[in-house]
C-alpha cells in the first residue's frame, strides 16, 4: 500500500472505527478520503454505536475553540439527555460544564494523574450536584454506561489544541464532547521510526503533551501510538515500558507487523463498547511506593488485553449461569491479581448481578499481604481482609456483601454438617475466585469451602494448572463445555510475544551423584553386626537410609552446590542485572539452600517461595480460649534443627 496525504494511516483508522464492518478489508480497498458529518447536531440513536468523522478544523463550528477541552455544543447536549432535570433546563448543565472546567484546573495544582482521578469520579457517575428539586443532590452523568446508543460519539484528526505551546493531535476520540482517547501516528515507510516515536510525544521531547498540553489530558481514558505496523497504548504517566498491544488471547502465534494487525487491534480496543467498559471498570489509581520514608506517587492503570478478556468471560459466566465455575490459565507474572481486582469491579457494578459477595481466596499469607495490597493502593471500596476463622464464617452466616480477601486456610476451622445442604450461606450471587487455584483445592479445605458455599460460583486462577489422577485443575475449575475445559487461556508464548513477561534462560548445572555401592554394604553391614540388628531391622533401616532425598540433601553435597550457584550468579547473572531461580528436591532442601545462599549473597539478594504448613510458632490461645496449633513443618524443622528463623518462618506462611 502505498501512502499519501489523502492516504494516512490517520485515513486507514478512521474509516475502519467508523465502518460498522467488523471484518478487516485488505489494505489495498482503504479509502483515500473520508466521508465527514457536518450537520449541526450529530448525535445517532442506533442500537450498534459507532464513530461519527468531523475534521479537527471544522469542530469550531460546534462551538470548540483552540484553547478549549471540551466541545461544548456536544457536551450540554449530552448532559440533558442524560439527567432528567437538566432536560427542563438546560442553564444548569452550564454549571454542571462550569464545574468541570475548575477539574481541569488542577492539574497545575495537584499534577496530571491526580486532576485525571477526580475527572475519572465525574466519568464514572460518582459526583452529585445540588440541581434536582428544592436544590436535592443529583447524580451528574455525563456518559450512559447502560445504553451505549445514548452517548455521542465522534473520531477527529489535527485537532488543534493551545496550552503552553500549540499543538495538533493526529486523532482524537470525542465521547459526548469529551476527549477519551488521544492517538499519534507515525510514517510507516521509515525503518528506523516506530510506535515509541509517537508514544514519545506524549512522554517528553519537543512535543511532551502530558505536560505542555496537560489539561486537554484531564478527562482522558487512555493514549495510543502506531506506525501503521504495531499497535500500542498506554495510560497518562506511563513509560515505555507500560505501553502494551491489544490483541485476542486467541491469536496463540506470531503476530505479524502490518497495517492488518494495526487496524484489528484499533477496532477491538477503540470500539465504544469496550472503552466504556474499561473506563467503568478497568481504570485502576494505585499508589506506587517510593522505599522507606519516602511518599508515595500516583499512577494509572489500565487492563492488558488478557485481563480485559478474563474479566469479561467470568461476568459473562455469572450472569450467563451456564455453568458454575471456570478456570484461567494466564502464565506467571501476566497480572492475575489485576485480574481479580477488575472482575470484582465488574461483578459489583454489574446491577443485573444485585450487589453480589466476591470472595477472594490465596494459599499463602504473602499472597493474601499482596493482594490486599493491590486493593488497597487502589482504594478499591467495599473490601473487607479477613482476619481469622471465626471472622469468615460470621461474614459468610451474616450475608454479608463485601470482598472478602481470605486465605483458604480460615476455612480451617469450619465444620461440615451432611446434614445442612445450605452451608453457611446458599445464597446464588456468591462468585469465589481462587489464586493459585492448581494447589490446596483438591484436600480437606477445598471440601470444607465448597460446603460452606454451596451454590456459588468458584473460579480457578493459575498459570501450572495439573492434570493428574489425585490433583485435576481442569477437572475441579474447568467447565466440561469449555474448549480445553478452561475459560480463557494465555501462555508462556503470548506472553513473551507481548512482553507481558521476561523469558526465562534455563541452564542445567551438572551435579555428580556417584554411590560406591561396595563401600556402603561394607560399612552398613559392620555397622548391623556391631549393633546385633536382625533381618527385619536391617531391612528397615536400610530402606529409610537409602531415600534418593538423603543422598540429594546430603550436607556436603548441597554446600557444594550452593557454592557453585552464588558463583555464576556473581560472574553470570548479576552483573547483567538479572534474576534467577533455583528449583530444589522438598521444602527442607529450600530451607537449608535458603541459608546456604543468604550467607554467601546476604539476605537481602535471596528470597524463599513455598507453601508450609499454617499454624502459630509459638504457644498461643485463640479467641475461644482453645491453644492455637502450631505449624507442623515448624516442629518438623526444631526437630531436624535446621536454622529456621522465626521470622523467615512467618513470612513464608
Amino acid at each position: 500500500m502505498s501512502f499519501n496525504e489523502k492516504n494516512t494511516i490517520e485515513t486507514a483508522l478512521i474509516e475502519k472505527l467508523k465502518s460498522d464492518d467488523q471484518t478487516i478489508k485488505p489494505s489495498t480497498e482503504f479509502p483515500t478520503e473520508i466521508k465527514e458529518y457536518t450537520a449541526p447536531y450529530i448525535y445517532h440513536h442506533s442500537t450498534y454505536p459507532k464513530w461519527q468523522y468531523v475534521h479537527g478544523e471544522k469542530l469550531v463550528l460546534y462551538g470548540k475553540q483552540p484553547q478549549d477541552v471540551f466541545v461544548d455544543t456536544w457536551l450540554k447536549a449530552a448532559l440533558c439527555r442524560l439527567n432528567q432535570p437538566l432536560t427542563a433546563n438546560s442553564d444548569l448543565a452550564d454549571e454542571v460544564i462550569h464545574r468541570l472546567r475548575g477539574v481541569l484546573l488542577e492539574a497545575n495544582y495537584s499534577g496530571l494523574i491526580r486532576a485525571n482521578e477526580i475527572f475519572q469520579d465525574w466519568l464514572t457517575g460518582r459526583v452529585t450536584m445540588p440541581l434536582g428539586k428544592n436544590g436535592e443532590h443529583i447524580t451528574i452523568n455525563l456518559i450512559d454506561f447502560n445504553q451505549y446508543e445514548r452517548n455521542q460519539y465522534v473520531i477527529s484528526q489535527q485537532v488543534q489544541f493551545t496550552g503552553t505551546r500549540d499543538c495538533f493531535f493526529d486523532l482524537v476520540l470525542f465521547i459526548n464532547g469529551l476527549p477519551i482517547v488521544v492517538g499519534e501516528v507515525k510514517t510507516p515507510v521509515r525503518n528506523a521510526i516506530s510506535w515509541q516515536d509517537g508514544a514519545a510525544d506524549f512522554l517528553g521531547g519537543q512535543k511532551h503533551y502530558w505536560e505542555n498540553q496537560k489539561t486537554f489530558f484531564v478527562p482522558n481514558l487512555l493514549c495510543f501510538a502506531s506506525e501503521g505496523k504495531t499497535f500500542y497504548y498506554g495510560a497518562i504517566g506511563a513509560r515505555f515500558k507500560n505501553w502494551a498491544p491489544w490483541h485476542s488471547t486467541e491469536y496463540r502465534d506470531r503476530i505479524p507487523q502490518n497495517m492488518r494487525t494495526v487496524l484489528k487491534s484499533a477496532q477491538r480496543l477503540l470500539h465504544p463498547k469496550a472503552l466504556l467498559e474499561i473506563l467503568q471498570s478497568f481504570v485502576v489509581f494505585s499508589t506506587l511506593k517510593q522505599g522507606k520514608d519516602k511518599p508515595g506517587i500516583k499512577i494509572k492503570i489500565l487492563p492488558r488485553y488478557p485481563q480485559y478478556e478474563a474479566a469479561k468471560a467470568i461476568v459473562k459466566r455469572v450472569k450467563k449461569q451456564d455453568a458454575r465455575k471456570g478456570l484461567i490459565w494466564h502464565f506467571q507474572g501476566s497480572g492475575k491479581s489485576l485480574l481479580i481486582l477488575f472482575a470484582a469491579q465488574m461483578l459489583k457494578a454489574d446491577p443485573v448481578l444485585k450487589n453480589p459477595t466476591v470472595v477472594v481466596v490465596v494459599d499463602r499469607v504473602d499472597l493474601d499481604t499482596q493482594i490486599n495490597s493491590v486493593f488497597n493502593n487502589a482504594s478499591v471500596k467495599n473490601v473487607t481482609p479477613v482476619k481469622s476463622c471465626k471472622a469468615l464464617a460470621k461474614e459468610l452466616k451474616q450475608d454479608s456483601r463485601q470482598i472478602l480477601i481470605t486465605t483458604i486456610f480460615k476455612f480451617d476451622e469450619i465444620i461440615i454438617d451432611e446434614k445442612n445442604t445450605d452451608g453457611l450461606n446458599p445464597r446464588n450471587n456468591i462468585i469465589v475466585m481462587v489464586d493459585e487455584a492448581h494447589r490446596t483445592q483438591e484436600g480437606r479445605l477445598g471440601e470444607k469451602m465448597r460446603w460452606a458455599l454451596p451454590n456459588a460460583f468458584f473460579f480457578g486462577l493459575t498459570g501450572t494448572p495439573i492434570s493428574g489422577l489425585e490433583r485435576n485443575t481442569f477437572k475441579l475449575f474447568g467447565a466440561p463445555d469449555d474448549p480445553g475445559r478452561y475459560l480463557n487461556y494465555y501462555s508462556y508464548k503470548q506472553s513473551i510475544r507481548d512482553k507481558s513477561t521476561l523469558p526465562v534462560k534455563f541452564e542445567p548445572r551438572l551435579v555428580e551423584l556417584r554411590i560406591d555401592r561396595e563401600t556402603i554394604d561394607r560399612e552398613f553391614e559392620g555397622l548391623a553386626t556391631q549393633n546385633n540388628l536382625n533381618e527385619e531391622e536391617r531391612s528397615f533401616i536400610s530402606q529409610k537410609a537409602g531415600k534418593l532425598a538423603h543422598l540429594l540433601k546430603a550436607p556436603k553435597r548441597i554446600t557444594a552446590i550452593a557454592d557453585d550457584i552464588a558463583m555464576h550468579y556473581k560472574n553470570h547473572v548479576a552483573s547483567k542485572q538479572l534474576k534467577a531461580m533455583v528449583v530444589v528436591y522438598d521444602r527442607d532442601a529450600v530451607v537449608r539452600m535458603y541459608y546456604l545462599l543468604s550467607k554467601r549473597m546476604g539476605k537481602d539478594t535471596v528470597e524463599a517461595v513455598m507453601n508450609i504448613s499454617q499454624g502459630t510458632i509459638e504457644k498461643e490461645i485463640d479467641e475461644n480460649g482453645k491453644p492455637k496449633k502450631i505449624a507442623t513443618d515448624w516442629l518438623k524443622w526444631q526437630k531436624q534443627k535446621l536454622p529456621v528463623e522465626k521470622i523467615d518462618f512467618k513470612r513464608w506462611q
